[in-house]
């Protein structure tokens, strides 16, 4: 079971109107980390780079049987590989 941790929010694709749809790719990563409460002081870090990099929103679970088990989520906005380039990032 996974609760969870810091959450900015995901958002399903919305309808900017009736005819149309705004695209929103999502990542999901399913990982263990060594010390989640060291992991995530450093993921806290990086939380400007990733607006920089195209990244609107993310969310951060954590197993309750291990707390070292994480799943992390990463939004893009449909212009991602844009801003991803603008900033320097690959996407």
């Amino acid at each position: 079971m996974l609760e969870v941790g810091a959450t900015s929010g995901l958002h399903p694709p919305v309808k900017a109107d009736e005819e149309e749809e705004t695209e929103v790719t999502v990542t999901i990563l399913h990982h263990r980390v060594a010390d989640f409460d060291a992991w995530k002081k450093i993921y806290d870090g990086l939380r400007d780079a990733q607006r920089e990099g195209g990244v609107p929103t993310h969310s951060v679970l954590r197993s309750t049987d291990d707390p070292n088990l994480i799943v992390v989520t990463h939004s893009f906005a449909p212009d991602h590989r844009r801003t991803s380039t603008a900033a320097g990032t690959s996407s």
